[in-house]
């Protein structure tokens, strides 16, 4: 059985995660590095231990901020699949997950997003939910790219 494939790209969504993950990554060096100035000009702060526990707490900054940054990119599907026979989300680090195709899915919206500085344009969460058996999934993605009409309908035009 051959299936029409159309692929949607999910460009407000990305740029949303990317411009987070750089925010709350620019926020947290900042934040240890006004916390490492405290530090040294404390009291006892040029010790070697005071220097030990420094470095200790940088570690730490650096294993949050990259968790940080992995979950706030992978929040937002690089593209979508949508065939016949399953919808794909096509994941940042190329991780692919396939669910059953979108009219077997309810679609729900659990946020909206505006244009603004993290987005050009807006930008929505959903819930997709295979109406049989399976997991929820939530994902941010580029507004109308999930629209209700699509379900059950035609396929929405190939992205250009």
């Amino acid at each position: 059985m051959t299936s029409e494939l159309r692929v949607l790209d999910n460009r407000s969504a990305t740029q949303r995660a990317l411009r987070l993950s750089l925010l709350y990554a620019v926020v947290l060096a900042a934040l240890y590095a006004f916390l490492a100035v405290i530090a040294r000009s404390a009291t006892g702060g040029q010790s070697p231990g005071a220097t030990a526990g420094l470095a200790l707490f940088g570690g730490v900054a650096v294993v949050v901020g990259l968790l940080g940054v992995g979950l706030a990119l992978s929040s937002a599907p690089r593209r979508i699949e949508l065939a016949g026979d399953a919808t794909v989300l096509v994941g940042r680090f190329g991780q692919r997950r396939r669910l059953p195709p979108l009219g077997a899915l309810d679609v729900r919206v659990v946020r909206q997003y505006r244009a603004g500085l993290l987005s050009a344009a807006p930008v929505q969460q959903v819930e997709l939910t295979p109406r049989t058996k399976g997991r929820r999934v939530t994902f941010l993605v580029e507004e109308g790219l999930l629209e209700p009409s699509h379900v059950g309908g035609p396929l929405p035009p190939a992205a250009a």
